[in-house]
């Protein structure tokens, strides 16, 4: 069943998402990447909003979202990932590893698109999923290697992966 409600506010939300990792990578990213960032959190902005629209102005359609134990699942996974996010980044800080707090945020969302990809019913969430676990660990060893802040390195990561899926939730709404 399509749910052009779902991915127009997959637009509206990957494309929020996504300029706040681009703009979490404006942490000392190097030179030639503040275009780039510029562009990429102008091109999220404008999903959003394009997005909302759309979420607006489909709104009564079918959504994977039709009962109340729905929204509950939902919430509890989003509740989760919160959780967990804010337990890891309050451990980092703790043990002053604070420069790993964007990578592990960018892991449990990652890790968070799984049971998203079963309660949407839309496959294509496994492959966000894959990706946005691969960004933060991928990170790592390249921010150790060149010396990029490693905020940047995953901002950049997770708000390009960001974008392509809303740019995927945008023109599935429109078709």
């Amino acid at each position: 069943m399509e749910f052009i409600r779902d991915y127009a506010m997959y637009a509206a939300i990957f494309g929020f998402f996504g300029t706040v990792w681009f703009g979490w990578a404006q942490e000392r990213p190097p030179k030639s990447w503040h275009l780039p960032l510029a562009v990429g959190s102008i091109v999220s902005g404008m999903l959003t909003f394009g997005g909302l629209y759309l979420a607006a102005t489909n709104w009564s359609g079918a959504s994977a979202l039709n009962s109340r134990d729905d929204y509950i699942t939902f919430g509890m996974v989003v509740a989760v990932e919160f959780a967990l996010a804010g337990i890891g980044a309050g451990i980092l800080a703790a043990r002053k590893k604070p420069v790993y707090i964007p990578a592990w945020i960018a892991f449990v969302v990652g890790v968070h698109f799984l049971p998203l990809a079963w309660i949407f019913q839309d496959t294509a969430l496994y492959v966000l999923t894959v990706l946005a676990v691969l960004a933060p660990i991928v990170s790592v060893p390249l921010a150790k290697k060149t010396g990029i802040a490693l905020s940047a390195i995953v901002g950049a990561g997770m708000g390009i992966v960001l974008v392509g899926f809303a740019l995927r939730g945008l023109i599935l709404a429109l078709i």
